[in-house]
């Protein structure tokens, strides 16, 4: 499958999976674990932008901020991003 089309339909499914949720049921925690359904979508855009810098890589295309601060310290990278 094309990166790009499995991003366009992850991101549809993801979209389509939260319709109406309101605010404060985002943030109930204990949907997966400890984590709050806001959690989770931080957790997956994170990834998403590493991906999207990995991609951008193998392009030479400009610089990989987000991939870069995953290799840097990849254990504290998904709690630093879930916390912002």
């Amino acid at each position: 499958m094309h990166a790009v089309d499995v991003l366009k339909y992850g991101n549809l499914t993801l979209l389509a999976s939260i319709d109406g949720l309101t605010a404060a049921a985002c943030t109930f925690g204990g949907v997966c674990g400890w984590w709050s359904s806001k959690e989770i979508i931080a957790h997956l855009a994170s990834h998403e932008l590493v991906l999207g810098n990995v991609l951008t890589g193998f392009q030479d295309a400009g610089p990989t901020p987000t991939l870069d601060q995953y290799l840097k310290d990849w254990k504290a990278f998904n709690d630093l991003q879930v916390d912002l």
